[in-house]
């Protein structure tokens, strides 16, 4: 999820530390322009959360990224933000290669 830290969702124990979850729901909607054969930008809003029941609250994210269609695939640099949570920091998201 864009606007999050590595192993930041997810069920929560007594001490508030992440224990993940048995299920896993993602959701994203991302929309591209490509201003040349190479170079594109993208706009995003990802929805989801690991958790143990599918009754548990989802968390958002949303951003703006960069693309670059590069020999070995497109990359993508992608700076999220947390819309839910309280926390508004900036994530940066890196990936190379087709979208799965």
């Amino acid at each position: 999820m864009r606007g999050f830290g590595y192993n930041r969702l997810g069920t929560r124990d007594e001490q508030g530390n992440v224990i993940g979850g048995r299920a896993l729901a993602v959701v994203s909607v991302e929309a591209e322009q490509w201003f040349t054969k190479a170079w594109g930008m993208a706009l995003f809003y990802d929805v989801g959360n690991a958790m143990h029941s599918f009754g548990e609250p989802l968390a958002m994210g949303a951003g703006p990224g960069l693309r670059w269609r590069s020999p070995v695939g497109v990359m993508r640099v992608d700076l999220g933000v947390p819309l839910t949570g309280g926390q508004r920091l900036m994530q940066l998201h890196l990936s190379i290669g087709p979208g799965l």
